[in-house]
């Protein structure tokens, strides 16, 4: 509330109007066709959701973000802060009997608390598509070569693809056998891994922190030989261990507690190996970012030191060599292992779309693949899907950059103002104004009752190139006063009623 009391706009939303509002008309519209034109059809979901769907997946970052409460019925409800899981419960509510693949796209705000900056606001604006059912190189690249498509038909050409790949990273950490609490973890902390500078040294210490690393070690030897045995035989071993350094499991202590202790250290001290061999590679890998050819000859050279199968690598090299076929430029994409995008069900293939005109850090676009989301929100199975999401308003900024205006002409504003030169007479003005549209016009009609020269003088502040005044002066029926409002010039013209 403002001084004076006025109910003043929430801090981090917009209103649009006017100009803005045109323009964010043609960058619906102009997406949208080139989204239908490969196919994709549109869908609409709830502002409102059920929180879990988002706290499922999404991750830590963006449902510490979310606009959450209790609704009449007690039930935990949420606005949205992206679209993907929303299309996704669509999905397995209503179109797990469909042919797949699906191409969907969809618009409409979504909501998170940020802290209000430029180009970040807590009411935004997303359109994109999700593509359910795609798999393989040539789905990955339809989405990445779709995004570069709807860029260039807004009239923007000064953006470029960044593009990366965490089901390498997963598909390690799989291989380590590490835990998920400790696999999510490290995947959220790659942005910082990838920081020369104690990235490594500042996620050690948060695994600390956290109780993920062991603190104490194992005699080597000891601990191999254990690492041999499964849980049965090994518990044995450190029984019989303890019997022979003449150990007692009298007093208050239980026996089993004895070698439960024994055997969590066990454990505890091999998943901190596990983990220091999972924050190498992770770290090494997040540093390699250059161009195609130069970023993937790195990583197949890691990946092959650490014995894993380039399959991944492969796939992602190959659905990038197709994109930039079709773009005709390899400059307009970078590879970064090291993206990483805040959103927790991501699996294979993440990109972002950044503008040379914008602040560095703030992407345009933003999507990837998340193949095990659908199962996790309750389809029978996992389903290969991809997609993205522009930010309306981020686009709108871009465009302004480039000081690129298409949708003017396309979106004609008011050209014909007409007026009654008596109440009247208002009848007759709003048949002549209906008649004037039938012929493409955009027309006004006033509104307020006001005279002639008010009128005229409202004309001039908005722009109106023309005025047509309907009056009972004599002069032959459908014969109407035309004023020119550039010119002045003003003449008699034949105008039939409605």
């Amino acid at each position: 509330m403002s001084a004076r009391g006025a109910v003043e706009r929430i801090k981090g939303t917009n209103d649009i109007a006017g100009e803005q509002h045109r323009l964010r008309r043609f960058l619906r519209d102009t997406l949208a066709r080139c989204y239908e034109s490969y196919g994709y059809e549109g869908v609409e979901v709830p502002v409102l959701e059920h929180t879990e769907l988002f706290s499922r997946k999404s991750g830590s970052d963006v449902v510490a973000k979310l606009y959450s409460f209790t609704d009449q019925s007690g039930r935990q409800v949420s606005l949205r802060p992206e679209f993907t899981a929303s299309v996704i419960r669509l999905f397995v509510e209503r179109g797990q009997s469909l042919p797949l693949p699906l191409r969907w796209y969809y618009e409409g705000p979504v909501f998170r608390y940020e802290r209000p900056q430029r180009s970040r606001y807590r009411q935004f604006t997303q359109q994109g598509v999700e593509l359910i059912g795609g798999s393989g190189p040539p789905a990955d690249a339809e989405v990445l070569l779709l995004a570069c498509r709807a860029l260039q038909a807004l009239g923007l050409e000064r953006f470029r693809v960044v593009v990366g790949h965490v089901g390498v990273i997963l598909q390690f950490l799989e291989h380590l056998r590490l835990s998920e609490r400790v696999r999510t973890f490290l995947l959220s902390s790659l942005e910082d891994l990838s920081k020369r500078s104690k990235g490594t040294e500042n996620v050690k210490l948060r695994l600390s922190e956290l109780g993920l690393l062991g603190s104490e070690e194992l005699d080597p030897e000891l601990k191999s030989l254990l690492g041999l045995l499964d849980e049965g035989q090994a518990r044995l071993v450190v029984r019989g261990l303890l019997s022979s350094m003449n150990l007692e499991f009298g007093g208050s202590r239980d026996p089993e507690e004895i070698v439960d202790r024994f055997m969590k250290k066990l454990r505890g001290s091999d998943q901190a190996e596990r983990i220091g061999t999972a924050l190498d590679f992770i770290a090494r890998l997040a540093r390699i970012k250059g161009s195609p050819a130069s970023a993937f000859a790195k990583a197949r050279a890691l990946t092959a030191q650490f014995d894993l199968d380039p399959s991944s690598l492969e796939a992602l090299r190959t659905a990038v060599d197709l994109v930039v076929e079709c773009l005709g430029d390899e400059s307009k994409v970078e590879v970064d292992f090291g993206l990483a995008r805040g959103l927790a069900y991501y699996t294979g293939m993440v990109f972002e779309i950044h503008h040379a005109d914008l602040p560095a850090g703030l992407q345009v676009c933003g999507g990837g693949r998340y193949d095990g989301l659908a199962r996790a929100t309750g389809a029978r199975e996992d389903v290969p899907a991809l997609g993205f999401a522009f930010g309306l308003e981020r686009l709108a900024e871009a465009l302004a950059a480039e000081k690129r205006t298409p949708f003017q002409g396309r979106t004609p504003a008011t050209d014909t103002l007409v007026i009654a030169a008596d109440a009247s007479l208002q009848g007759r003005a709003l048949q002549v104004a209906e008649s004037l549209r039938r012929d493409g016009k955009v027309v006004e009609v006033d509104a307020r009752g006001r005279s002639v020269k008010s009128n005229l003088g409202y004309a001039n502040r908005r722009g109106i190139r023309r005025v047509v005044i309907v009056s009972d002066n004599g002069s032959e029926p459908g014969l109407y006063l035309v004023k020119d409002m550039a010119t002045g010039e003003e003449k008699h013209v034949a105008i039939c009623p409605a």
